[in-house]
């Protein structure tokens, strides 16, 4: 069950596309999701293997802003 990496709830929803992507087939997906009980975005890595969540802020941390991604206020 993917659940949410600050509050630990399965409450989320994807984002559209351009917000998912394919790597090497479908056995690797990355997707921006948004936590329907604590707001925040995160991204969903999904392998062959296995399946785990990043908060979007750590990874601007150790990685730099995301140009590309431009999600807005939650309405």
């Amino acid at each position: 069950m993917i659940v949410c990496p600050r509050c630990g709830l399965p409450e989320w929803e994807a984002l559209p596309p351009p917000h998912t992507y394919r790597y090497k087939g479908p056995e690797n997906t990355v997707v921006i999701a948004r936590c329907r009980n604590c707001g925040i975005v995160f991204y969903i890595f999904r392998t062959s293997l296995e399946t785990f969540t990043v908060e979007i802020e750590r990874a601007e941390r150790k990685h730099g802003a995301i140009p590309h991604i431009d999600l807005g206020e939650k309405q």
